[in-house]
């Protein structure tokens, strides 16, 4: 659906710049975050 569009461009554009594992960590982070998981305990990020 939009969560896998959205996965999809960027992969796209972190292959592009060649840091796909620090926009990875990134992507996850406010995706967690967005979902409430981050919000329930303290991060260590």
């Amino acid at each position: 659906m939009e969560k896998q569009t959205l996965w999809k461009k960027f992969k796209k554009s972190s292959a592009n710049l060649g840091k796909s594992s620090v926009y990875e960590s990134i992507i996850l982070y406010y995706t967690m975050r967005k979902k409430g998981y981050l919000l329930k305990r303290n991060s260590s990020y």
